[in-house]
């Protein structure tokens, strides 16, 4: 099952802009109006939500709730036309091209992978991988997806420490491929059928997110913000997104601009040119200290971002707050 965000954690919007919501663990969905932030109507889910994915065509929405299912949503009715059962399906990507979710359980034996239509609330596929996956990605398209497994511990007899004159990404590279673990990349088509694999030093560990603009390579992003581009052919190389730790993290519906951010700072990059993001912090809250917990991107680079006090930010492609409103 998916750990609760404690927040103000799911946010979705539709392909075309129209529709905007938002949820968390208070188990509201919260509709709101995209121009102005409002809140024009709030509806009991009953569940604690993980994340929210809106149809091509807008009219279903799919939340993917903490305990691993799947409900789905008329959106003009808001009544529920259909769920899985909990455990049955978690860790979920969205091909937006194609109005699918893919989803997976693993186990001791491996992972069944699921995938969904969004617009008709019904499976379309399912079926088993030997390997024992992390995260998943499918491409905008459907026609392919990637999983990256759990680390895996490898023969080497110990850990080995990195020269003290290594620094930031050449040092983190040594550790990773020095830590006596290691993780596959295994692509795989919609029906199932493996195809490359890549043995890699990079293991992801918590919090991980894909992306897979094509299926030439896969982003892996996680909560450490040790980050890594995996192709099927060539070298796996390192990145660092230009805010701290990734408490939130969302990707754009073509999977290739992502949102991310921690302690009320954040930023919006494109990842072909991850180095270059453009960076944000919002106002500071008294009390206790406030986290993005959850980030969608629009077509033109528009971040908004939602936080652990029930705000929601909105950020334009260069890091300019536009607005922080507090949801409720």
């Amino acid at each position: 099952a998916n750990t609760p965000k404690s927040a103000l954690g799911a946010i979705a919007m539709s392909s075309d802009g129209s529709q905007l919501v938002v949820a968390g663990d208070n188990r509201v969905l919260y509709v709101l109006d995209p121009k102005t932030l409002e809140v024009t109507k709030r509806v009991w889910i009953k569940v604690n939500p993980y994340e929210m994915f809106f149809s091509k065509d807008g009219s279903v929405l799919a939340i993917e709730e903490s305990g691993s299912a799947l409900y789905f949503y008329d959106t003009k009715t808001w009544e529920l036309k259909a769920s899985t059962k909990e455990r049955s399906v978690g860790n979920v990507a969205h091909a937006a091209d194609a109005d699918l979710l893919a989803g997976f359980s693993s186990s001791s034996k491996g992972t069944t992978v699921k995938l969904f239509n969004i617009a008709d609330a019904k499976e379309v596929a399912s079926f088993e991988i030997a390997e024992k996956l992390e995260a998943i990605a499918i491409t905008p398209d459907g026609k392919q997806l990637a999983g990256i497994t759990k680390s895996i511990k490898t023969d080497k007899e110990k850990r080995t420490k990195a020269p003290k004159e290594l620094k930031d990404l050449a040092r983190l590279k040594f550790e990773q491929q020095n830590d006596e673990k290691m993780s596959k990349i295994i692509w795989f088509d919609a029906a199932g059928k493996v195809g490359v694999q890549v043995e890699s030093w990079y293991s992801s560990r918590g919090n991980t997110r894909l992306a897979m603009p094509t299926a030439a390579a896969v982003y892996v992003i996680n909560y450490s913000n040790k980050n890594a581009v995996v192709p099927q052919k060539g070298e796996v190389s390192l990145f660092k997104l230009n805010n701290s730790y990734n408490y939130g993290i969302g990707v754009s519906l073509d999977q290739t601009q992502v949102g991310t951010g921690g302690l009320r700072n954040g930023s919006v990059t494109k990842l072909a040119d991850a180095v270059n993001g453009a960076t944000f912090k919002i106002d500071s809250l008294p009390s206790w200290p406030e986290y993005f917990k959850g980030f969608i991107v629009a077509k033109d680079g528009t971040a908004y971002g939602v936080t652990t006090a029930y705000r929601l930010a909105k950020v334009k492609a260069n890091g300019e707050i536009e607005k922080v409103v507090p949801v409720f």
